[in-house]
């Protein structure tokens, strides 16, 4: 399991404007640890999608969780 050599070889691929390269970037950027990147790249893009992607919108999920786990409140709150 390489995600940063996965990044890269990602960001060489002409069409980034489909469905599979961002649910294959977010997948990537969560196996990095990069949930705010994830949050900040699929917001817009859910959000302006005619119609919303499951794939797309579970990864949000998954981004947003982490950064939950991650937060101060979340300990207090465990």
């Amino acid at each position: 399991n390489q995600p940063e050599r996965a990044l890269q070889h990602l960001q060489q691929v002409s069409h980034k404007n489909s469905l599979s390269y961002w649910v294959q970037w977010a997948d990537i950027n969560l196996a990095l640890g990069d949930s705010p990147a994830v949050i900040q790249q699929l917001t817009p893009l859910i959000n302006n999608a005619p119609q919303q992607d499951d794939a797309l919108l579970l990864r949000l999920v998954i981004a947003e969780k982490n950064l939950l786990q991650d937060s101060p409140i979340h300990e207090q709150l465990a």
